[in-house]
């Protein structure tokens, strides 16, 4: 990263190479999130309360508008180091609960990962071994730059829209040599599809699995993502054979999971031993959010730092400074492998995300 570049905060990726545009009011990076989440963080827009836009934060006016429950349940989705831990100690203190986000194909892929240990990879790992890419569910929306990354290392990708538990199990039965593997025996394209998929990935040497959004199909992710789990471990333990695929190959074969709270989660676990705990984890709707909302995300009451979703998308909205934008932070990387240091180097007038939460919720409870 040189001199004149920033890691980017507000994805799991941290790319390292963001740069500001001519005006200093934008980034020049083919990112959608980068895009709108730093355009928002230089030109932040003024507190707005419903659909009546204040001169300041005029905390009286907030606090007395607002109808928080005594602890908020509060979402941060990108959260810094140091702000996971002022989060933590906010919740310790039955200031907050904290919502931990994750859709379910996400929460059984790292169940099934963390049993396991011996299947993830890394970023690094992927760019600089893999000969093969293979992406599972949808990284358009949350990691936009992925595969622009990928074909810019010269790494090959297939990509499976969603794998349905029908295809594990053919995949699975290819595995075991089963007679239908040969293409000129297959009666459907689905299944020619598959053949072809098998031989592409049995013929790599080191193939990485990325799992995206919405990588199987609802109601079977954690069965889905068992079958996966032992698919790999089978392609680890034994080489691809002449009859399938043409040649004997050694492979290896792991997955990608990129957590957008992987700085939060680790801080959890540091100070909790665990990740579940009736204390901070809250299922209930959230109430307070830190930084963007997500396609798809509920309304909030209070929406803290990011672009204003407009009164539809939080009743109340207070600009704030952004960590490695306005002010130096540290996060871990999505993969978990690293830490990465973030910037500060613009000015706002306005106080930092976790600042103007704690102000918020410490008004609330003197109330």
């Amino acid at each position: 990263m040189s001199a004149s570049t920033m890691t980017c905060p507000f994805c799991p990726l941290g790319c390292d190479d963001v740069t500001l545009n001519g005006s200093q009011r934008g980034v020049d990076v083919a990112c959608e999130i980068a895009v709108r989440q730093f355009h928002a963080a230089l030109n932040p827009p003024l507190p707005r309360l419903g659909d009546q836009t204040l001169d300041a934060l005029d905390w009286e006016r907030i606090e007395t508008q607002l109808q928080l429950s005594d602890r908020p349940v509060v979402e941060c989705g990108a959260a810094t180091i140091e702000e996971a831990k002022r989060l933590e100690s906010l919740a310790s203190a039955g200031l907050i609960r904290i919502h931990l986000s994750g859709n379910p194909a996400d929460v059984a892929v790292a169940q099934t990962a963390g049993r396991d240990g011996f299947l993830a990879t890394t970023l690094g790992d992927l760019f600089f071994h893999a000969d093969l890419v293979w992406v599972i569910g949808d990284v358009s929306a949350s990691l936009p730059r992925l595969t622009q990354r990928i074909t810019a290392a010269a790494v090959p990708m297939v990509s499976t829209a969603q794998l349905s538990l029908a295809a594990l199990t053919a995949l699975h039965g290819f595995t075991g040599g089963q007679s239908d593997a040969n293409p000129a025996e297959s009666e459907s394209n689905e299944r020619d599809s598959l053949v072809r998929l098998f031989q592409r990935l049995r013929s790599s040497c080191y193939c990485a699995i990325v799992i995206g959004d919405l990588p199987f199909q609802e109601g079977t992710e954690v069965i889905a993502s068992e079958m996966l789990q032992r698919l790999l471990h089978r392609w680890n333990e034994t080489s691809a054979t002449t009859d399938q695929v043409g040649s004997s190959t050694s492979n290896r074969f792991r997955w990608l999971q990129m957590d957008a709270q992987q700085s939060l989660r680790s801080v959890l676990r540091w100070r909790h031993n665990q990740l579940c705990s009736l204390q901070w984890a809250a299922p209930e709707s959230v109430e307070i959010r830190l930084g963007d909302s997500t396609v798809g995300c509920a309304a909030v009451q209070v929406q803290i730092g990011g672009p204003d979703p407009g009164p539809e998308g939080a009743m109340c909205y207070l600009p704030a400074g952004i960590p490695g934008v306005h002010q130096a932070a540290t996060k871990i990387r999505g993969d978990g492998s690293v830490t990465l240091p973030l910037l500060g180097q613009h000015e706002t007038k306005w106080p930092p995300r976790i600042d103007v939460l704690q102000r918020l919720v410490a008004g609330q409870s003197s109330r």
